[in-house]
């Protein structure tokens, strides 16, 4: 697991892309009816904050149980986890197979630098057990996950995945709605970049027409047919598909990415993009609304 973190994040750096924090960890259901989450690794975390401890809070949902871990004396720029020969997990008990499909997990992450101030570092968003496959095998299930700050904004977006072959994957983004208008720059423009990931790498970048922000409410109907020939049935999962919205609007003299929303599998990302992926996956073509997440 950390040598395929450590060559995500290789690769990352020698790209142009921005470089997430991420977290790998593994959950495995046992027949004891316990839930045990082994933390892997936890790399690229802000250059400007020097942590003296991390601590990650791990939510039961629905029950509300939290458990937390914290790892003091933090090395900067070193994976957390590989500090020292400890095993770091979270263990929760007393949960029984019946029930194990209407619950999931929620995880915080925070930490305190020198001056004991505590720092929010970011979250994981819900990951539900009913969809990940052979979660009840006793075999632990990878993850690798960006911790993230998540603030959900009022713009949401239409978007359809459909896939009619092996080799390419269409993406279209069809509507947008809830896009605020900017009223001092009648020359202010939005545009979508759509980005293909293998497990948190960029493998491709596809960029629509620019858009004036004259209206909080539009149709875009661009798609764009991406190459996943090196991806079969079994490996699909590896995909992750990243849609970013820039904008030039309130004065901004260049474009910057100010929402995005990520499609899935719950291996890679959480929210409703892991709903939109199991939905397409299931039927090879799907459409749905997702709210974006300010940056």
């Amino acid at each position: 697991m950390q040598t395929t973190i450590d060559s995500i994040i290789k690769t990352i750096k020698s790209s142009t892309q921005f470089l997430p924090c991420l977290v790998s960890f593994s959950i495995v259901y046992y027949k004891s009816s316990q839930i045990k989450i082994y933390f892997h690794s936890l790399t690229s975390l802000p250059t400007t904050i020097q942590l003296q401890q991390l601590t990650i809070q791990v939510k039961l949902i629905p029950d509300g149980k939290i458990k937390c871990l914290s790892i003091k004396n933090i090395l900067h720029n070193q994976n957390i986890f590989a500090q020292d020969n400890n095993e770091y997990l979270i263990q929760f008990s007393n949960i029984s197979l019946t029930k194990l499909h209407v619950k999931g997990i929620l995880m915080k992450f925070y930490g305190k630098d020198q001056t004991k101030k505590t720092i929010q570092l970011g979250q994981i968003g819900k990951i539900y057990f009913n969809q990940i496959n052979n979660f009840e095998n006793e075999q632990p299930i990878d993850f690798i996950h960006e911790i993230e700050i998540i603030k959900t904004s009022s713009m949401e977006i239409l978007v359809l995945l459909e896939q009619n072959n092996d080799h390419y994957l269409t993406v279209e983004i069809q509507r947008i709605k809830g896009l605020k208008i900017d009223q001092k720059n009648s020359m202010a423009t939005c545009y979508f970049r759509v980005i293909l990931l293998d497990r948190h790498r960029p493998l491709s970048t596809h960029q629509t027409k620019s858009y004036r922000l004259n209206s909080s409410t539009f149709s875009l109907n661009e798609s764009f047919n991406i190459n996943i020939l090196a991806f079969n049935s079994n490996n699909l999962d590896r995909i992750m598909i990243m849609i970013n919205l820039y904008s030039n609007a309130n004065g901004k003299n260049e474009h910057r990415c100010i929402a995005r929303v990520k499609l899935a599998s719950p291996y890679f990302c959480s929210g409703t993009g892991t709903i939109h992926w199991q939905r397409f996956k299931q039927r090879q073509s799907f459409s749905m609304w997702h709210k974006l997440i300010k940056q």
